[in-house]
């Protein structure tokens, strides 16, 4: 019986567990070209927007946590890793470097108890999660649950007080 991964134990020892999550196609609408790294970048931001708008209510972090990832190039497109930052948003279309993104984007909502920074009037802590993958029916796929078990908790999740 398949099981999902609602709750990962980080390598630090705390446990968290995922509350809510929002799921889609990253190359969704998208009927001809080929992707590039300019329009990869808007779409990481529109997906993080995307997260804000859904889930602004867990947390009054502006942003989102990504998870690292990996990516395809020419020549040799292989799925290496990410190398490079995310570019800021910008509304003029530019031509970057040809670059596919794993077929699939999710955002995560992901709580556990108070941070260790909490003065006794919190009840939980909440933190954003991007991450890619390939496989849509798959909670979590292997490396970026890997990626999600090292992150920094106390460093990275907010407070929240119900």
């Amino acid at each position: 019986m398949y099981e999902p991964r609602r709750m990962i134990q980080l390598t630090d020892g705390r446990q968290i567990s995922l509350v809510e999550m929002y799921r889609q196609e990253i190359y969704l609408g998208v009927l001809e070209g080929t992707p590039d790294t300019w329009d990869n970048d808007q779409r990481i931001h529109r997906l993080s927007a995307k997260g804000r708008e859904l889930f602004g209510e867990y947390t009054g972090k502006p942003g989102m946590h990504i998870l690292p990832f990996r990516v395809k190039q020419p020549p040799d497109l292989e799925w290496l890793p990410r190398q490079r930052a995310i570019g800021p948003v910008s509304y003029d279309a530019e031509l970057g470097e040809t670059e596919w993104l794993p077929e699939i984007a999710s955002i995560g909502i992901f709580q556990s108890t108070p941070t260790k920074r909490d003065t006794g009037s919190s009840v939980s802590s909440v933190l954003s999660v991007i991450w890619f993958q390939h496989d849509p029916f798959i909670v979590l796929e292997e490396e970026p649950l890997c990626w999600l078990r090292q992150i920094k908790w106390d460093d990275l999740a907010e407070d929240f007080m119900s």
